[in-house]
């Protein structure tokens, strides 16, 4: 699985990716933050610095270039 840990200027929010549907241009997406979990579809977008998707109230573009893989903890 593919994450990315972002700060938002107050919290930190770790995404993941779930799903991604380059046919479509949709991406499934895991969020955390303070122990709250939303999973979301979105519209994969594109720019010269790659794909991207847009979060939060001010659409910060998350691109996926910044996904790394984790290895899964059991």
């Amino acid at each position: 699985m593919k994450e990315y840990i972002h700060f938002d200027t107050e919290k930190y929010i770790t995404f993941n990716v779930v799903y991604k549907d380059d046919e479509r241009k949709l991406a499934i997406v895991a969020s955390s933050s303070e122990g709250k979990i939303s999973v979301l579809e979105y519209e994969i977008k594109e720019d010269s610095n790659g794909e991207y998707f847009e979060y939060g109230r001010f659409f910060e573009k998350i691109y996926f270039n910044d996904f790394e893989e984790v290895k899964e903890v059991i």
